[in-house]
């Protein structure tokens, strides 16, 4: 057994050598680089100035999550410890639907890509399904049973399956139409807190845990084929960079992390270094259509970094605990931010 060991290693140890044999001269950090520069944003120079442009006001709690309507990125979903939840016209700051929600207990929610119903999940362990029909006031259309733990994060792969993490260490895959679990996957050993889909690639998701580590899971074989660690400490908060070649994960430490999916190794760490300023835990991130920036929410503050010198180029103070970032997709021209006052902003 351990001749045959002796000869893995050696293996390994070659492939190793050829593969940095193959991308000598060029780093994967440089393959970011390069994107970065050839899809800048015009314009706005370092000093990025977002400014507040509106505020949609409704939740009278606080406001857990967001998360938009991918092919529809002016609508968007928000959860609240208010027990409802809201869609939204973001452009014009109309609620399109207020949501009573059988459990108030809701930590998460998603909008479904083609717009036809919303999720919602929380302490009591079910994804309820809310189909958004011409009635003013959806109601429940299924509720979702298969966690043994509080349900975390929801997201749509796409219109027929969702993804659900749970505190019971697992990933949920659902059928939308039928209700039934496609496929449950374990790895993580502890909680796991966040999840992020790859629009390029409906067979690849990633998720973070308070284990410290991140994931990348395939859905054909239902197994993680890759494992990320390095976190010093839980990982709140995941999201693929715009290439899908590349994530940022956010911790309790304070740290975001930059990984390079194929060198398998991490890029960079980001540190909070504000003088006085305590380090603050990163509750959420999401990066800018170029991939130039990206945001996080620590504390009552969205902090705007820039990807490749590591620096914070804008803080704002967002009037309260946030707790969720993300750019609009598909045109990213805004960012926006909620806090546990019951408001998001919308900041460009």
């Amino acid at each position: 057994m351990s001749d045959r060991n002796s000869k893995l290693r050696e293996e390994i140890e070659d492939l190793k050598a050829q593969i940095r044999k193959a991308s000598k001269g060029k780093s994967d950090k440089d393959d970011l680089v390069s994107y970065v520069q050839s899809n800048n944003i015009s314009g706005t120079g370092e000093a990025l100035g977002l400014r507040l442009r509106r505020t949609l006001r409704g939740h009278i709690s606080k406001v857990y999550e967001f998360d938009f309507c991918y092919n529809e990125p002016g609508l968007l979903v928000s959860a609240s410890q208010d027990g409802k939840l809201i869609v939204w016209n973001s452009l014009s700051t109309h609620k399109l639907y207020v949501i009573p929600l059988k459990s108030q207990w809701v930590l998460c929610c998603a909008y479904a890509p083609g717009g036809q119903c919303v999720v919602s999940g929380g302490l009591d362990n079910v994804l309820y399904v809310y189909p958004l029909t011409e009635e003013p006031i959806p109601e429940v259309g299924s509720e979702l049973k298969g966690h043994d733990g509080s349900i975390s994060r929801c997201k749509f792969i796409s219109d027929e399956h969702c993804l659900t993490t749970s505190g019971d260490k697992t990933i949920i895959q659902w059928d939308m139409s039928s209700g039934e679990i496609v496929h449950q996957y374990f790895g993580h050993d502890g909680d796991v807190l966040c999840v992020d889909v790859n629009h390029s690639d409906p067979n690849s998701f990633i998720t973070g845990s308070i284990d410290k580590s991140a994931m990348l899971w395939d859905t054909r074989s239902g197994q993680a084929e890759l494992s990320f660690t390095g976190a010093g400490s839980d990982v709140n908060t995941i999201k693929y960079f715009p290439t899908y070649n590349a994530f940022g994960i956010g911790s309790d430490d304070g740290t975001v992390r930059l990984y390079d999916i194929k060198g398998d190794r991490e890029l960079q760490t980001y540190n909070q270094t504000f003088g006085d300023r305590d380090v603050f835990r990163v509750v959420s991130l999401d990066f800018s259509m170029s991939g130039k920036y990206f945001f996080t929410a620590c504390h009552s503050f969205m902090y705007v970094w820039n990807t490749c010198s590591g620096e914070v180029v804008q803080d704002i103070e967002l009037g309260g605990i946030a707790s969720c970032v993300g750019v609009t997709p598909t045109h990213g021209q805004a960012v926006l931010a909620s806090n546990w006052e019951g408001q998001i902003k919308v900041f460009a």
